[in-house]
């Protein structure tokens, strides 16, 4: 595994940021994302803005790994917390004008509190360690 141990801190450094948790819940709420996509036929607008959101937030996400500044990690990650914010607000306005049920806009509400946990994770171990 290409995983280093910081004797100092006893921490795994991670190299890969495919390897951590939070990329890869937020690839599962944008599988998700892209499953229920299909259900926004005539709120094309509403379901692109999801979509960027979504797919930007990643982006901070792998944006976040690459950077040596704690100023600049945080910065992206705090981005990440906007992005869901934001999500949250679109899928309640697509579960309030119909076009996602119930379940579907619980199951999708889970998956960012999902990615929400680990982001907060994320943030402690980048303000404690770097």
């Amino acid at each position: 595994m290409d995983d280093l141990v910081d004797n100092k801190v006893n921490v795994i450094k991670i190299n890969n940021v495919n390897e951590t948790y939070l990329y890869k819940i937020y690839l599962e709420l944008i599988s998700y994302t892209e499953m229920i996509a299909s259900k926004f036929n005539n709120n094309i607008q509403l379901r692109d803005d999801i979509r960027h959101t979504t797919y930007d937030g990643v982006s901070k996400v792998i944006s976040s790994f690459r950077y040596y500044s704690k100023d600049k990690k945080i910065y992206d990650l705090i981005g990440i917390d906007v992005d869901l914010k934001t999500l949250k607000i679109f899928i309640r306005v697509a579960y309030m004008n119909k076009i996602i049920s119930g379940k579907n806009y619980q199951a999708w509400s889970r998956k960012i509190e999902l990615v929400g946990y680990a982001l907060g994770k994320r943030i402690n171990s980048v303000k404690e360690y770097n």
